[in-house]
């Protein structure tokens, strides 16, 4: 964990939240589910035996729900 907190850090990243090795699971998870690749896939990608257990990667980032709440067809955003 500290090579990787290290690693981030000299790169001038500052994650919100764990900042472990598992966060390149994620970051690879949700970049397959970006990607349109099935949830089984990425799963049997992760090692996992069942969809539940891959469903804590599958969390989308705060700009893909921001770009899917805007693309919404015959609605207007109230600022």
């Amino acid at each position: 964990y500290s090579l990787v907190r290290r690693r981030l850090r000299d790169a001038g990243v500052k994650p919100s939240g764990k900042c472990g090795p598992h966060i390149f699971r994620h970051a690879r998870a949700t970049e397959l589910l970006r990607a349109a690749v099935p949830k089984k896939v990425i799963g049997d990608l992760l090692g996992h035996r069942s969809t539940a257990a891959t469903a804590p990667y599958l969390k989308l980032a705060t700009e893909d729900l921001r770009a899917i709440a805007l693309d919404v067809p015959g609605t207007e955003v109230l600022a």
